[in-house]
């Protein structure tokens, strides 16, 4: 008996993946998880099924898989099945320094086409615990807690007790449309939306390939630690490239502008390119990969089989007379265009969207699939491969180009394509249309196949990547990452609800790369105060505010607004050079004072801070010291209000005073 308990122990040993940061994951003989520790503590309730589970979405049926594992070097391989549901998995576990990566796939066993959940679940009891829902807004489970949203494809809780505190991440490598929860007061999920086809192909055929990563974090920053997690792991795509600081320059000519030396990146070109060297502005050229139009229509069809005559009337010669250096958009071949890369329904049609805009009148917009994959082996003209084609020849003829605009990487890219015969060529896996349930195509993961070729394209001659539409959901961080510089348009309301979750949204998912807003709406720039305001909310998060292009070249709005200009845009660049960091080693010790900081000791040190509530606020921040390497002495300024409204140094604290909706920027200096 004692040579069977040691041999039981031995083998429990070997199903063991630890990372250097020693977080430890055991498993059972079936497949499922033993024990997860990251405080000295099984995080894990005992005797239930944590690991991964799967939902056939149709069905509505549940189960957990089970099969064999085996110890390799390194690493722990699962296989199991879920016989009932005709699904299989296969997942490798191999710990790292700081998280544990499974690597793997699910595939279809069947030939039906399949929308399911993947699931991993780690039951445990997270009563009390931290749920965050960025780096500023916390709640804590209850019996009663509900769901909350998360754009992020990372999570975290912080156990009560000092139980442990995890994180989960999806890698960038396998991007999947995702969900987490915390389910029945039972188990802790991140849910994976897949689906599953015979009409995809080699390692997507039948199949979804999922990256996951787990890794501790540290309960005293809860999501702040998640996220500097996440950047660690994922170095290469926050890496800042784009190193001018200023102004998004849209539409207009550094010359059309009456303060040109405010701007950095301008979204034209390549024409106005002389003026923009002369104030240090980046030139763009404009592209927009996601939809194209038929444009200036007598009246619009409401029809469809109105509106697809349109399309049919349109000229055929694709290939021929359409690289001008002037434009991206080819007349010649947009019937050939919209039909190959066009978006499905679930029924087959046309994805078309009949709309009015200032630029097209009456148009009609096909939200299309930009991916450059699409076709690659037939000579059909397709949206990517035009699009990456002209990009190639305005770089090898403009050679002081600095970049490529890409333009509405949201609103094109928030589609479901059910078009079958574009499923052999996604290099992404497939996810599921939650109206139908049908496997699909989400229209963001063609984006990001662009954007990779892109990205790579302009990065191999040291050229910058500018994208607009990066709002909260669950499909722009990806596009976020790849991004050098990174861009929404916003009118003042839409950044102030809910407690600026967009605003929040933005600098995570920029890190330290710029951040720029367009803002549209022509009563916030008639409005002084809101003006004073909006750069306030800015300077905060680190985040240029500027016009749309009207205003961008009206002298006498400048004029009116030029002392606030001049007063923000000095501090804006400090901080932007310094760079934001999630982790602020500082505390505030009321809930209505917000607090950032960019940069450190050696090269800079800021802190932003603002009053969210309506009140005036006296208040301290706390500092760690050691952590940020202050000296026992040292001093600090206000750089955004004059008199300082107080601020002074007590040993480790800073005492302040701000009135409502007011920020504040401080600069430690020893």
């Amino acid at each position: 008996m004692c040579c069977a308990f040691l041999s039981s122990y031995a083998l429990a040993n070997e199903l063991q993946i630890e990372t250097q940061d020693h977080l430890s994951l055991m498993f059972n003989q079936n497949g499922s998880f033993r024990s997860l520790v990251t405080n000295k503590e099984n995080i894990l309730t005992k005797n239930t099924a944590s690991g991964f589970w799967v939902r056939d979405v149709k069905a509505n049926k549940v189960a957990p898989f089970e099969g064999e594992i085996e110890s390799k070097k390194r690493a722990i391989i699962f296989s199991g099945k879920v016989e009932p549901l005709q699904l299989k998995i296969h997942a490798e576990f191999v710990g790292r320094k700081n998280h544990i990566r499974i690597k793997g796939n699910l595939e279809e066993l069947s030939a039906g086409e399949r929308a399911v959940d993947l699931e991993l679940r780690l039951y445990c009891d997270a009563i009390g615990a931290k749920w965050d829902r960025d780096i500023q807004v916390s709640k804590t489970i209850t019996q009663n807690s509900s769901q909350i949203n998360t754009f992020y494809p990372f999570h975290g809780l912080t156990l009560p007790n000092n139980r442990g505190a995890i994180g989960i991440g999806i890698a960038a490598e396998e991007p999947a449309v995702f969900e987490f929860s915390y389910k029945n007061n039972e188990y802790y999920v991140l849910k994976l939306k897949y689906g599953l086809s015979t009409y995809s192909t080699g390692r997507l055929y039948k199949k979804a390939q999922f990256n996951i990563l787990i890794f501790k974090i540290d309960p005293n920053w809860g999501f702040r630690s998640v996220v500097k997690i996440y950047y660690d792991i994922h170095k290469r795509w926050f890496e800042r490239r784009a190193k001018k600081n200023g102004l998004w320059l849209w539409r207009n000519n550094a010359d059309e502008v009456p303060n040109p030396w405010d701007y950095a990146y301008r979204e034209g070109g390549p024409e106005g390119w002389e003026n923009d060297e002369r104030w240090n502005i980046a030139t763009c050229p404009y592209t927009i990969i996601g939809q194209r139009e038929i444009k200036r229509l007598p009246n619009l069809p409401e029809d469809y089989k109105d509106q697809i005559a349109v399309l049919k009337t349109l000229e055929t010669n694709v290939f021929k007379g359409w690289r001008v250096p002037q434009s991206n958009f080819p007349a010649a071949g947009l019937r050939e265009i919209i039909l190959n890369s066009g978006l499905h329904d679930q029924v087959g049609h046309y994805r078309i969207v009949p709309r009015q805009t200032s630029w097209g009148g009456n148009s009609l917009t096909f939200p299309v699939n930009p991916s450059p994959l699409l076709y690659e082996n037939r000579p059909l003209a397709t949206v990517g491969k035009i699009g990456l084609e002209w990009v190639e020849w305005v770089l090898n003829n403009n050679c002081f180009l600095d970049g490529v605009y890409i333009d509405s990487l949201s609103s094109w890219g928030a589609y479901y394509n059910h078009r079958r015969d574009h499923f052999p060529y996604a290099s992404i896996s497939l996810t599921y249309d939650p109206e139908t349930d049908l496997p699909a195509i989400h229209n963001s993961f063609a984006h990001l196949e662009y954007l990779y070729s892109l990205r790579e394209r302009l990065h191999k001659d040291n050229k910058i990547l500018f994208g607009n539409g990066i709002r909260p959901a669950n499909s722009t961080f990806f596009a976020g990452m790849l991004l050098d510089v990174l861009g929404s348009e916003n009118n003042l309301n839409s950044l102030v609800n809910k407690q600026f979750m967009r605003l929040l949204y933005k600098r995570i998912v920029a890190y330290k790369k710029p951040f720029l807003i367009i803002n549209n709406n022509e009563k916030d720039w008639s409005d002084i105060n809101k003006v004073a305001n909006l750069w306030e909310i800015g300077l905060f998060f680190g985040i240029y505010p500027g016009y749309n292009w009207k205003y961008q070249k009206d002298e006498a709005l400048y004029k009116r607004h030029k002392h606030i200009i001049k007063r923000f845009i000095p501090l804006l660049k400090q901080l932007d050079t310094a760079g934001w960091e999630p982790l602020t080693f500082a505390m505030t010790d009321k809930d209505e004072i917000w607090i950032e900081r960019y940069g450190d000791i050696s090269s800079g040190l800021y802190f932003t801070v603002f009053n969210t509530s309506n009140e005036k606020q006296k208040f301290s921040i706390e500092l760690q010291k050691a952590i940020l390497r202050l000296a026992d002495r040292f001093s600090c300024v206000d750089l955004l209000n004059s008199d300082g409204d107080g601020l002074r140094v007590d040993n480790n604290k800073l005492h302040y005073e701000l009135a409502g909706k007011k920020a504040g920027m401080i600069k430690i200096v020893q």
